[in-house]
This record gives C-alpha cells, structure tokens and sequence, in this order.
C-alpha cells in the first residue's frame, strides 16, 4: 500500500531552472514540488507517479498542480485534496490524543543547502512557543528533524522525532492536527492541502504571483492566500516575529478549540 508519493523523476529534463535542485537530491527539494498526493481516483484529484514512461503524464511543477487543485475547487470539487492511508490517520490520532485536547503542530525549518532565508530562528520560536502556552493553553507538538529542532530549550514542546517518528508519521501529525503553524517549507503543503487553519511566516512567493495562475492571491493584509483555502489559511511575507506569531497562534486556537 501506498501511503504518500513524494514525487521527483530526475531522469526528466525540465525548462526551468528552478527544478535543478530537484533533479539533483529529488528527496531534499520538498520546496520546490508539490510533494504530496494521495492515491484518490476522484475527479480533480492529482496524482504523481515517477515511474519511468509515467512521469510526463503524471509529473508537474508546483504551480501547475496548485492551478489544477484551484480549478477542481473552482468547479465545485469537493473532496479531499490530500489522502493518508487510515492507519497512518489513526497513529496521527493517537499520538495527537496524548498530547493534549488543544494541540498545534509546528515545523521548523533548517536547511544550508537551499533557500536558507526560509530557516526559522530558534530564539523567536522559543519564545513564541512559552507565551502563546501560557496565553492560549495549548501544546505544540514540533515536527522536522533532529538538526532542526533541537535548537529549542528542553520541555518546551513535544518535539516528535523524540519519539522516532518516521518522514511520514511527521506529516501524517500535520495532516490529522487542528491548526498548524511553522516554516515555509514542503511539510506545510500538507496543511496547505487540508481544511484546518494554518499560518505560514517568511513565504517567499509574493514576486512570483503571476506563476500561481490566480491560484494564489495577496489579501487585504497583505498575506498570501490560496483561492481554494478556508478561512484562516494563510502564506505570509512578513518574517517570523515574536508578536506576529503569538498573534497568529491566538487566531489558530480561536478557530480550532473555541
């Protein structure tokens, strides 16, 4: 069975420069595709296989497979965009269940190698993660790798991969959470492809609109939204600050918990 396809197929040349990276670590370049589809045989749904001969039917580059995810909402679709197996749902469940009853999942991001301006910064979350707990009674269970969180202070948050959660496990805890917030990175496509509320600091695509085919727009705030996104769902281009993100979690658990 199939839980998630990451899709990368390195052996197909690509126009845009942008898809080297992908080319050359396909597994490190989350960013640059959108990585994550379920195998759903509904209409609008997207699948990406990289089997060799399969790859220019199913293969796409972000923007195209966000356009055709707009499109599907545009006509009515109302499916899920994004499918893990049920037991993967259910582990995410229980996991999330011994967290807490008000639960948000943070990933964060650190990588020298690709885009290091969407790397979080360890002091501002530290701080974000003490006061919105205190201010919102919530627990944020951490996702990412040990590089990535082992910057914040012991106790402060659940951090998973304490508990030798695999790749998928992390965005199964994502996929399954009530609200999520955290870095600019792959795993927040899959909050991005889900119906509860998240929040993105330090997005990068604002120069880039006109690549998203009015997928992708700038609100009032200035935030980014996707035309397919529920209330509460947003990119944004401000960087990570202290009262911008207590600000945000306060609006997360506004929608999720109360």
């Amino acid at each position: 069975m199939v839980d998630v396809v990451i899709a990368a197929d390195p052996t197909v040349p690509h126009e845009d420069p942008n898809m080297a990276a992908a080319h050359a670590a396909p597994l490190e370049s989350l960013g640059k595709l959108l990585p994550l589809f379920g195998l759903l045989r509904q209409p609008g749904s997207v699948s990406i296989h990289t089997a060799p001969g399969a790859a220019s039917r199913y293969e796409y580059q972000t923007y195209a497979a966000l356009q055709k995810v707009a499109a599907y909402r545009a006509r009515g679709g109302t499916g899920p965009l994004l499918h893990f197996s049920p037991a993967l749902c259910e582990w995410a469940d229980m996991f999330l269940g011994k967290c807490g009853k008000r639960v948000i999942t943070v990933n964060l991001r650190r990588n020298y190698d690709h885009h290091e301006h969407r790397n979080h910064n360890p002091g501002i979350w530290a701080e974000v993660l003490s006061v919105a707990a205190t201010l919102f009674g919530v627990r944020f269970c951490v996702v990412g790798e040990a590089h990535e969180t082992g910057l914040l202070p012991s106790g402060l948050a659940i951090i998973a991969k304490e508990r030798h959660t695999s790749l998928l496990e992390d965005l199964a805890l994502i996929h399954r959470s009530k609200a999520h917030i955290g870095s600019p990175s792959g795993p927040a496509m899959v909050a991005t492809l889900g119906s509860a509320p998240y929040f993105i600091p330090g997005a990068d695509m604002k120069p880039h609109l006109a690549l998203y085919g009015g997928a992708l727009r700038e609100d009032s705030d200035g935030d980014l939204v996707y035309s397919f996104a529920s209330p509460g769902q947003k990119w944004s281009p401000k960087p990570e600050s202290v009262p911008l993100l207590v600000e945000a979690i306060g609006d997360l658990v506004e929608r999720a918990f109360i």
